[in-house]
């Protein structure tokens, strides 16, 4: 019975020695949490013992470790989930401010460039009233052709608008030894106005770039020549031919109901002297046209134009805007009335199925019925034709010549 007692108490002693020194073991070994990999090394290690040899609390002790390595993982994905979901957070914050930074910089922007507030103010560049140079007769170099666009509205429909066009009107210049000028209108602050409105100081600008220029021709982009044989000074700009073809006791037509008074009663005057006429348009059913007019250099036209630029008439919100303008000015003062000469649509500011020999068309409107791609097409081709008839016409007169 000693001998049993004393073996039973050297195995208590044993085992108590033994849970000690994996207490202490496993106090020293446990890894702090969050550390899966140095568990599963631990894990590892214990496994290595038979379990069938191990008591019963040592089972338990493994159980435990078992328990806190599952413990352990579970941590760490939460912790690796919570660390993705503050990445994505952080993420989505940075790309807020982002946002809200280019939006920023994007108002500051246009606050530069309207200075902040729609005051409707158009600033007219001043330009001399009187051209450098004195010519007997109007010179070819004192006819500039402006075509002024940002590029959007509804041209874009139009394919290659801005190459096609640009040729277009050089070649006709070049033909005729006018000049063909190109702007930005962008570069012009409009203080919230409708962008039609830049072409206010777009021609002033103009004026200023071309010293020696008497008239400027506005031609939208929109608008191609169609028969560059025609010559302007003896089709529309010469004192004989102004005289000839401005119309006269000419009814304005209606523009909006607004307006239905004065396209009752209001009509341009009875005669003229053409050195008075300094701006030259067209009307269609919609009233004044500024698709395609010319305007003269002179003290009236600075006047007029700074006139035109009026912030009331800018800020009006009518639905003709520019145009409507002329037609308020046409309507109520007469001293307008004298400067301002119609002539017939056809003259200068055709519109598709006009006919041939038009020196213009003008596609205005072609977008209402998605018809501006077909219609563009279909006048270039005419003029590809048109040129090469004529260089035929003229290879056959040189062989005549040659044949003499």
């Amino acid at each position: 019975m000693g001998y049993v007692r004393s073996r039973f108490g050297q195995l208590a002693l044993l085992t108590a020695l033994l849970l000690t020194t994996l207490v202490v073991f496993y106090s020293h070994t446990l890894p702090p949490r969050g550390d899966v990999h140095a568990v599963s090394r631990m894990k590892a290690t214990l496994l290595v013992v038979d379990e069938e040899k191990l008591s019963s609390g040592l089972r338990q002790e493994l159980g435990w470790v078992e328990h806190e390595l599952q413990a352990e993982q579970a941590r760490a994905q939460r912790q690796k989930d919570a660390e993705a979901g503050r990445r994505a957070q952080a993420a989505a914050e940075r790309d807020e401010r982002a946002r809200v930074e280019e939006e920023r910089r994007i108002a500051e922007e246009a606050s530069r460039k309207d200075s902040g507030e729609k005051t409707y103010k158009i600033t007219v560049p001043a330009f001399n009233t009187t051209t450098a140079t004195q010519h007997g007769s109007l010179d070819p170099s004192q006819i500039v052709i402006l075509t002024a666009s940002d590029g959007k509205g509804h041209n874009g429909a139009i394919p290659n608008i801005f190459e096609t066009t640009a040729a277009n009107r050089a070649a006709y210049a070049a033909r005729h030894g006018y000049h063909s000028h190109f702007l930005n209108i962008s570069a012009f602050a409009l203080h919230g106005a409708h962008p039609v409105w830049a072409k206010l100081p777009a021609i002033a600008s103009t004026f200023n770039a071309f010293p020696d220029a008497e008239w400027i021709w506005w031609l939208d982009l929109d608008a191609l020549i169609t028969t560059p044989a025609i010559e302007l000074t003896a089709h529309l700009l010469s004192p004989e031919a102004l005289a000839a073809r401005v119309l006269t006791s000419e009814k304005l037509t209606k523009v909006t109901p607004k307006h239905a008074e004065a396209s009752e009663t209001i009509r341009t005057p009875p005669s003229y002297d053409p050195a008075e006429i300094n701006l030259v348009m067209t009307q269609d059913h919609n009233g004044p046209n500024a698709g395609s007019f010319f305007i003269r250099r002179s003290a009236w036209t600075r006047t007029f134009m700074d006139t035109w630029a009026d912030p009331l008439y800018v800020a009006a919100g009518w639905i003709g805007q520019e145009q409507d303008a002329v037609v308020h000015m046409l309507r109520h003062h007469a001293a307008a009335r004298a400067h301002v000469a119609f002539v017939e649509q056809a003259l200068i500011n055709a519109y598709p199925g006009a006919g041939r020999g038009r020196l213009v068309t003008h596609f205005a409107g072609c977008w209402v019925k998605n018809e501006c791609k077909q219609r563009w097409a279909e006048t270039l081709d005419g003029i590809r034709k048109t040129e090469l008839k004529e260089a035929e016409m003229l290879a056959a007169q040189e062989g005549e010549v040659k044949k003499v």
